[in-house]
């Protein structure tokens, strides 16, 4: 039996390209009526959030760290998928009607970890206050930022049609407001989140995705070439509506729930909304919210604050 070295060039290269592609099953009616393979937050949450038990996915280091071939036909192979735009990390939110929204890792092939030393004070500021320099000069701990270059979050909404249409606007927003929850229990490891030791530094996502998908009949392959009815037609619009002005509120941060998830303006470069892979809105949010920072004191100093 060949070794994987002894492999020719277009397998090994078809290997790498399923590692970095490779996704877990999503979650379905069936196995969610089951309280078997999930977990729920301890935290008070209002979007009735549960967790996979899967947690977050493994992703191509260990393939890296095989040895100097594997890593420089590993790292060309990264190359081609980001400019085929295949380097996506995935999560799923399969969201019922009744409330509930179950969140399952599929995917996480690549991270970047880099760390930022600490800023030395200057010595003046270490012999003229002696208190002050003792404490700036005892040692600290470097900060590791782990980011995620495109993080794609499917929401596949089911059930909506056996309600009754006056209700779908409160299941819309819990749906909008869950995508938060699940950022924030990825970014901030908030205490007894599920996901608060997977990622042990300060999480950063330069694109993030919020991808709608229609609901998806049996006997139907892909939930993009679903043809949606009416009743999903306009439920579909509400709920790209509703999760368009979960970041409007969240700039204008006049809602508790905007306060609670306002970081989120921080930690995130870019989002984009789209409905079966196609975008609806996008915006720059870290970007827009250092330049009003930087402008603010700007300002600041003019008027002399």
């Amino acid at each position: 039996m060949p070794q994987f070295s002894e492999l020719p060039r277009e397998l090994r290269d078809m290997i790498y390209t399923a590692i970095l592609t490779s996704e877990s099953s999503r979650a379905s009616i069936k196995n969610t009526n089951t309280n078997s393979g999930w977990l729920e937050s301890s935290s008070p949450d209002e979007h009735g959030c549960v967790y996979s038990s899967k947690g977050v996915p493994s992703t191509c280091a260990n393939m890296l760290a095989v040895n100097r071939q594997v890593n420089a036909e590993m790292a060309q192979t990264i190359q081609q998928a980001r400019k085929k735009e295949m380097l996506v990390a995935k999560i799923d939110i399969l969201a019922t009607f009744c409330g509930k929204h179950h969140i399952t890792w599929l995917s996480l092939p690549l991270v970047h970890i880099s760390t930022t030393s600490p800023p030395t004070p200057k010595r003046e500021i270490l012999t003229k206050v002696p208190v002050v320099g003792r404490l700036l000069a005892a040692p600290q701990r470097p900060t590791r930022t782990t980011s995620i270059e495109k993080l794609q979050i499917d929401v596949r909404p089911t059930g909506h049609e056996k309600g009754a249409p006056w209700q779908w606007g409160a299941a819309s927003q819990s749906t909008a407001w869950s995508v938060c929850e699940v950022l924030r229990s990825l970014l901030t490891r908030y205490p007894n989140g599920p996901y608060g030791d997977s990622f042990p530094n300060e999480v950063n996502i330069d694109t993030l995705v919020v991808n709608i998908l229609a609901p998806l009949p049996p006997s139907l392959p892909s939930p993009i070439e679903t043809s949606t009815s009416p009743s999903q037609h306009e439920y579909l619009s509400l709920l790209t509506h509703d999760l368009i002005n979960v970041w409007n509120s969240l700039w204008a941060n006049n809602d508790v729930r905007a306060k609670q998830y306002r970081i989120l303006l921080e930690k995130v470069e870019r989002v984009r909304v789209c409905v079966g892979g196609k975008v609806v809105r996008e915006r720059g949010l870290r970007s827009e919210l250092e330049r009003g920072q930087r402008e603010r004191r700007r300002i600041a100093e003019r008027v002399g604050w």
